[in-house]
């Protein structure tokens, strides 16, 4: 959950892998101390965005409507790299539905069940989905 809201956290990571600073052009910087550098994401791949949807970098969040135990938000952004995404975290301790209000796709879950498959409304306990 906390890497796909606003404002997350970051990860030092890549320093292991070698991975060189960011370039971050100074009308981008944000910290005082000069380390925006270190602070890019991790890169899932080469391509453009290294891998990262747009959504989860730039999108806006909107709460969606759900019960107690589930947060549930859509990030999207309408920039030219259009993208949008879902999030849904069970917090309860049963299995709970929940509709997203259109068909999606589970792209990625905490437990691993339905990666890639339709998302049928329904969420584990202490489940999270990323779906699209």
């Amino acid at each position: 959950m906390l890497l796909t809201l606003r404002g997350t956290p970051v990860l030092y990571m890549g320093e292991e892998f070698g991975l060189a600073d960011a370039d971050v052009p100074s009308a981008r910087a944000v910290d005082p101390g000069g380390r925006d550098g270190c602070r890019a994401p991790l890169p899932w791949d080469a391509a453009p965005g290294h891998g990262w949807a747009a959504a989860l970098r730039f999108g806006e969040l909107t709460l969606l409507p759900s019960c107690e135990e589930v947060l549930a938000f859509r990030r999207e952004c309408r920039e030219k790299d259009a993208d949008a995404r879902v999030i849904a975290v069970n917090f309860g301790s049963r299995t709970l539905e929940f509709d997203p209000g259109e068909p999606l796709s589970v792209e990625l879950a905490s437990n691993s069940r339905g990666d890639f498959k339709p998302f049928r409304g329904r969420l584990d306990a202490d489940q999270a989905v990323i779906l699209r």
